[in-house]
């Protein structure tokens, strides 16, 4: 194959893949078939996929092992505390897409791909943003979680060098409209967090004693927020807080999540701490309500225990760790800042394993990035040696 048909054979499989991606966050925004195809296409990309540009090349990294031990975790507490169908689905979900990141990690893509994938996908992203307005107006169609998929969306316009930073500028500014629009409180709270990450991102990487810190610091907090958040709400300020919230924001300060959270921390407490209840245990298990946990990390601990946290919580780590190498990459650099923010935003959803799908895999795709550009950029290394 010469270079020409080489270079052809790059851009096909960038655009397949960029499209896959850009399909999958309307997946469950479309008819109940629609939702039935996004796992089709999930599996495309964890087994097919990687096949038709080169051969699965395991990277005996951290994250791989750690990433393994945490599956095979998962798939044995399917079978140690099975209850129902729900057991196996959600350990399986979880798992998967926990496979989906070790699968892009050893694709072996070349610089060439990913760069045109960037490209394209930077170009998919702000055409959505554009004609996310046309979907807000109009009447028979509404793009569920829009707002979550646009904020990952805006990776790829923060990482493609064809972009000018004052396009970058404006495109996160429509963003905020967005958000601002949706209402998604989390997210407006978040975006000072997420700048604040970009101009500081230096000073963070500076030390690598001070960027774990950072990352023990966060992960520390996110256990504990619900915690605080439960003692808040029984305490004399709950009152004062969600007048300040209805004033401000015409939503309360306790949305319900800490009778969610305080219901599922004493079922947790009651039952095994270790190993956790299973994959089945949801709201609706432990008390009859059909809604989600709205919180990562409890959702982890009840229903894989503290075992289960810890293994969550050192694959993370080493992902967080493996941004380090190549920090001054922009690619990898923002993969390491969307991830904390990603992080952050787990105190209030389940984004990461599997409560709205499609959010998830994109979520895994924006941190999994700066982890293939890690990979491309060592074979690269190796080659020119």
């Amino acid at each position: 194959m010469n270079i020409k048909e080489n270079m052809n054979t790059s851009n096909y499989h960038a655009l397949f893949l960029s499209l896959v991606f850009v399909i999958i966050s309307f997946a469950n925004s479309g008819i109940t078939i629609a939702k039935g195809l996004l796992y089709c296409v999930f599996i495309i990309v964890i087994f097919i996929v990687p096949i038709i540009h080169s051969k699965i090349q395991l990277i005996y990294s951290k994250v791989l092992r750690s990433g393994l031990i945490l599956i095979t975790y998962n798939i044995l507490i399917i079978f140690v505390n099975f209850e129902n169908q729900s057991s196996v689905y959600n350990g399986l979900l979880y798992s998967g897409l926990i496979l989906f990141v070790l699968v892009l990690l050893s694709a072996n893509y070349k610089l060439e791909v990913l760069e045109l994938i960037i490209h394209y996908m930077s170009f998919f992203s702000k055409l959505l943003l554009l004609l996310n307005i046309f979907f807000s107006l109009s009447l028979n169609f509404i793009w569920v979680s829009s707002t979550s998929f646009l904020f990952l969306f805006l990776y790829f316009i923060y990482v493609d060098k064809h972009t000018k930073k004052i396009t970058k500028v404006i495109y996160s500014i429509i963003w905020l409209l967005n958000a601002i629009l949706d209402e998604s409180r989390t997210f407006i709270l978040l975006f000072p967090v997420f700048v604040f990450l970009i101009f500081s991102w230096n000073k963070i990487t500076k030390f690598k004693l001070r960027y774990n810190i950072i990352f023990i610091f966060i992960t520390s907090l996110l256990f504990l927020i619900p915690i605080f958040y439960i003692y808040l709400s029984h305490s004399k300020y709950a009152l004062i807080l969600n007048q300040y919230a209805l004033e401000y924001t015409d939503s309360r300060f306790f949305s319900g999540r800490d009778s969610i959270w305080s219901n599922l921390l004493t079922y947790y407490y009651d039952h095994n701490l270790f190993f956790g209840g299973g994959h089945h245990v949801t709201p609706y298990y432990v008390y009859g309500h059909n809604i989600s946990s709205h919180n990562t990390f409890i959702s982890i601990l009840i229903t894989t225990g503290i075992i289960g946290s810890i293994l969550f919580i050192l694959f993370a780590r080493n992902i967080w760790n493996s941004y380090l190498l190549y920090k001054n990459n922009k690619v990898i650099k923002y993969s390491a800042i969307f991830f904390i923010v990603l992080l952050l935003k787990q105190s209030s959803e389940l984004s990461l394993i599997g409560n709205n799908v499609s959010v998830s895999i994109i979520s895994w795709l924006v941190i999994a990035f700066g982890l293939m550009y890690v990979s491309a950029l060592n074979i690269e290394g190796r080659q020119n040696k």
